[in-house]
């Protein structure tokens, strides 16, 4: 699930940026897109903004939980 975190796609998004978005990033793809968990995938403007802070990787958005996001941030982002 979304508490499995792959530390190469989290070292991709800042901490204040992530938690701005509300979004965490879980896997790096070969293809070198990134899967990214969000709290609100119908904020339109979110993929934009989150291919930019990832510098410039497609993005792959899944949806989660606002809960299950907070539990991931604590794995992802210990020094937060």
């Amino acid at each position: 699930g979304v508490t499995s975190v792959d530390r190469r796609a989290v070292e991709l998004l800042a901490w204040p940026e992530a938690e701005r978005m509300r979004a965490i990033p879980l896997r790096l793809h070969p293809d070198d897109s990134v899967s990214v968990a969000v709290a609100d995938p119908t904020d339109e403007s979110l993929r934009a903004s989150l291919k930019l802070a990832l510098g410039g990787h497609e993005v792959r958005l899944l949806v989660t939980t606002q809960s299950a996001l907070r539990a991931a941030w604590a794995t992802a982002y210990p020094q937060r």
